[in-house]
């Protein structure tokens, strides 16, 4: 039985455009996405008949609904006829935090698709990875390629950009419930569904995927968190579509202009442009968003923003020693004191309240590890990368 051993990294929204809702009950995005040096490492292994889920988490369902499952159960239907009795074997130590937008289900069912397709002997190019991929979530094409990239489409279409050199991100994870669905359906509700790309009267909407993504835009179902977001009760719906609306850009208008700064490497131009649409939605609900922000720019961040449907908000910097400064500079204290959530760790390790990260930008969004395979005299080879 031979296994192969992956790092599955996560991504951050450096901006993220809604440009309009589409038939399928889907959102058309645009969106600057960055894969980052925060990764849970996923060992993927052949079983007997069936896909078997491990996960040292309690947050990571072990069945079915898992985006790994999902993934492996994805890839085996395209390819039933070559896999015959197969199965696998799927172990995933949980590093991204569950449902922070940072998408670490579709990062681990990058890491499967990848492994398997491997493992399993099948051969499949990248693009007929990603294709599979977009049908289990829409942040899985980008895990799969990674780096720096513009997601098109509700997350499928993804266009390469030159790696981000010298971008460094301090992530603050605070540990509140955010469902994703229901940022984006407070998101249409709040904005009148601006730009709508299909009739006004269709209310479908896809299931909540978790994560930080799209029931309409990048997404996953990973380990679904539910709360909902609304309009607080003390400013009324008109108050807070008002508030929203005046908060929304033109669409386009600033993953263009981060794509510009992007290709130029301009940090500093970078921060300039970071955007999430859905950020004034999420922070209605839970302002100690917007403390974060104002505290990681206070403290040295060239800029912040939310990424995906939150809670994580992420503070751009220019190199490792200032992401470790500021950093340093977030203490418990501070934090309990600017956002109001007791109980901090800041080295990222698990805690309540809040969780801090210092990540590098990442080229690619799955790495592999390690690799054994067994021959056919019974000796095993190993490679390691």
């Amino acid at each position: 039985m031979g296994h192969i051993l992956l790092a599955a990294r996560a991504k951050v929204n450096l901006t993220l455009d809604i440009l309009g809702r589409r038939p399928d009950g889907y959102h058309e995005i645009e969106s600057l996405m960055q894969s980052v040096d925060l990764a849970d490492i996923v060992r993927v292994s052949d079983g007997g008949p069936g896909i078997e889920i491990w996960s040292d988490s309690p947050d990571v369902p072990a069945d079915s609904t898992n985006l790994a499952a999902k993934a492996a159960l994805a890839l085996a239907t395209s390819c039933g006829a070559r896999l015959g009795a197969r199965g696998a074997r799927i172990q995933i130590h949980k590093r991204i935090p569950v449902a922070a937008g940072l998408a670490g289900g579709s990062a681990d069912a990058a890491a499967t698709l990848l492994g398997l397709n491997e493992l399993w002997g099948l051969g499949l190019q990248a693009s007929e990875l990603v294709e599979i991929g977009a049908r289990v979530g829409a942040d899985v094409p980008f895990c799969l390629t990674g780096g720096t990239a513009v997601a098109r489409g509700k997350g499928e279409f993804i266009e390469q950009l030159p790696p981000l050199e010298g971008a460094w991100f301090v992530l603050v994870v605070p540990q509140i419930k955010v469902s994703t669905a229901d940022v984006y359906r407070q998101f249409d509700v709040l904005l009148g569904d601006p730009g709508s790309l299909d009739d006004p009267g269709n209310p479908g909407e896809p299931g909540d995927p978790g994560e930080s993504g799209n029931p309409g835009g990048p997404g996953d179902r990973g380990s679904s968190v539910c709360g909902a977001v609304a309009a607080s009760a003390s400013c009324g719906p008109a108050a807070a579509a008002a508030a929203t609306a005046a908060t929304y850009r033109p669409r386009g208008s600033n993953t263009a202009k981060a794509i510009e700064m992007a290709r130029s490497r301009d940090i500093e131009g970078l921060a300039g442009a970071l955007w999430n649409a859905l950020e004034a939605v999420t922070a209605r609900r839970n302002p100690e968003i917007a403390r974060i922000k104002e505290m990681l720019v206070a403290r040295g961040a060239l800029g912040a923003v939310m990424s995906g449907s939150g809670p994580a908000v992420i503070g751009l910097v220019r190199s490792r020693e200032s992401a470790l400064r500021v950093r340093e500079e977030i203490s418990s204290r501070d934090i309990s004191r600017d956002t109001g959530i007791a109980g901090t760790s800041v080295s990222g390790a698990s805690g309540a309240g809040v969780r801090v990260f210092v990540c590098g930008a990442a080229p690619a969004g799955v790495m592999v590890k390690e690799r054994e395979c067994v021959g056919r005299g019974g000796e095993q080879a190993w490679w390691m990368r």
